[in-house]
């Protein structure tokens, strides 16, 4: 079994990897660039205040720095207002809210793009 400490690293690791550089992640985050880079060589362990500053600073629930990558997640609870949307929306949203703050950017550019061609699209004449 993991210790926190680990599963705090992993996370760390998983985090930084979907970043350009360990300096970037560093100055999105509010950290010290060499901080950082001892907290993922496992040079320092991550305590309770850096994991929160962590979560804090990247949109992320409380605790998420704290969980298991690898353990299975528990199916998320579907909130009421959401239990009638058609099964790909709610798919859709789910896998949303699991992807990094950057990367919801990404997907929300990319869904943006999609209704400009279409409005384009209705607009033109056949």
């Amino acid at each position: 079994m993991k210790t926190i400490h680990e599963i705090r690293r992993d996370n760390l690791i998983r985090l930084v990897s979907s970043y350009k550089s360990q300096r970037q992640f560093a100055h999105s985050t509010g950290l010290v660039p060499s901080h950082l880079s001892q907290l993922v060589t496992g040079v320092r362990d991550m305590g309770e205040d850096v994991a929160r500053r962590i979560e804090q600073a990247l949109g992320l629930s409380v605790g998420s720095m704290s969980i298991d990558p690898d353990t299975p997640p528990a199916q998320p609870a579907i909130e009421p207002e959401l239990q009638y949307l058609p099964s790909d929306e709610l798919k859709l949203l789910t896998d949303y809210r699991q992807v990094s703050l950057k990367h919801r950017e990404i997907v929300r550019e990319i869904a943006a793009a999609y209704v400009l061609v279409e409005h384009h699209q209705r607009r033109r004449p056949q």
